[in-house]
């Protein structure tokens, strides 16, 4: 399959020019709980992985570890850096508990904890940084609240905040930086609306600015730096429509765009910076297929690339950088299999080796990770065969 630079004339122009301003103070404050955590279970998994061999994937993706147990719809991972190496670590959640990995670099890991009370199913993970040390905290919730576990570096953590009302399935988090202060903030929706909780970096929270209406299974949050000042903006959408909120760094936002078509639940967006020039862009996929919108920095995108074949429920997208060029680059899964598009920068796309047809849309799933700390983006490909640890070789 080749790429075609698809590009109707509207699509050259601005997509909006609508503005607005919002602003909201309601004041708060997170609870705060001590709580000391230190569960320590020696492990070392390992592997080799000839998966697919003599597929063209091989040429550019290096297979270094698997583990056959861990099938699709029977594991989550969510990544993060633990120990602050500039590797990534991934937590590891099955029916058995949730085991923290920290990755050796060469396709081993280290499991330095484990807690057989997380299973898959009865807690999640919301991984962030939120007293700028370096190393991946995490929200960890399931049915009797949700804790903050701050990361020591040696697979124990400190919880210094501890929320009983907000349990698995009352609560999500969209982690951002509003106010570029290297601290992890989180959007906070429960059935009461949506709440900015702005880190102060010891577990407690300032709580500036909050939305009655926007409560949970009634808004979603897509984070990006679409103007690039290095505060978290938004992408909010409900069943009005789509509405690009700028940060202001004090829990106020600019909107200097607003799509009444795209409502929630009709579309998608996957964020990315495909040319590489700071700013975020987005695939924005609907019913209509799938456009990428470049941003201008203003709350305007060009669309300098159209594909009407991969529409909402019939594609899906990861992003990383898989050959460290500092543009984001995509797997893109549909019922053909999945395919590696390299960004070119100017919203074409190479593609280095064949589709896998083995890899369809429903039949697999990929979390991207820099497990050796190269700069290239790596993939934990989970299949119902198992997991299988891709590290890229661009």
């Amino acid at each position: 399959m080749s790429l075609e630079k698809r590009v109707s004339s509207s699509a050259r122009t601005s997509l909006w020019a609508v503005s607005a301003a919002l602003a909201c103070d309601a004041p708060g404050e997170a609870a705060n709980e001590p709580l000391a955590v230190d569960t320590i279970q020696e492990t070392d998994p390992d592997g080799t992985l000839s998966w697919l061999a003599g597929h063209a994937l091989e040429r550019d993706f290096t297979p270094l570890h698997v583990r056959e147990d861990l099938r699709l719809g029977a594991v989550a991972y969510v990544p993060g850096d633990f120990n602050a190496d500039g590797m990534t670590d991934l937590v590891v959640t099955d029916a058995t508990g949730s085991s923290w990995y920290f990755s050796r670099g060469d396709g081993n890991f280290d499991v330095p904890s484990t807690r057989d009370d997380l299973r898959l199913g009865a807690v999640s993970y919301v991984p962030g940084d939120f007293n700028a040390d370096g190393k991946t905290d995490l929200v960890v919730t399931d049915a009797t609240g949700s804790s903050w576990y701050f990361s020591r570096g040696n697979g124990t953590f400190d919880v210094p905040s501890t929320r009983d009302e907000l349990r698995l399935g009352a609560v999500s988090y969209v982690p951002g930086d509003f106010n570029a202060d290297d601290k992890t903030d989180l959007v906070v929706t429960d059935a009461t609306g949506s709440s900015w909780y702005l880190s102060r970096g010891d577990g407690n929270f300032d709580v500036p600015y909050t939305r009655d209406e926007l409560r949970l299974g009634a808004v979603s949050y897509v984070p990006g730096d679409f103007n690039a000042d290095g505060m978290t903006d938004l992408v909010v959408t409900d069943a009005t429509g789509s509405s690009w909120y700028f940060s202001r760094g004090d829990g106020n936002f600019d909107v200097p765009c607003t799509r009444d078509e795209l409502r929630l639940g009709a579309v998608s967006y996957v964020p990315g910076d495909f040319n590489g020039d700071g700013k975020t862009d987005l695939i924005v996929t609907d019913a209509t297929g799938s456009s990428w919108y470049f941003s201008r920095g203003d709350g305007n995108f060009d669309v300098p690339y159209i594909r009407d074949d991969l529409r909402l429920g019939e594609v899906s997208y990861v992003p990383g950088d898989f050959d460290g060029d500092g543009m984001t680059d995509l797997v893109v899964t549909d019922a053909l299999g999945s395919s590696c598009y390299i960004s070119n920068g100017d919203g074409t796309f190479s593609e280095p080796y064949d589709r896998n047809e083995d890899l369809r849309l429903g039949e697999v799933s990929y979390v991207p990770a820099d497990f050796d700390g190269d700069g290239k983006t790596d993939l934990v490909v989970i299949h119902a065969s198992g997991s299988y640890w891709y590290f890229s070789v661009f």
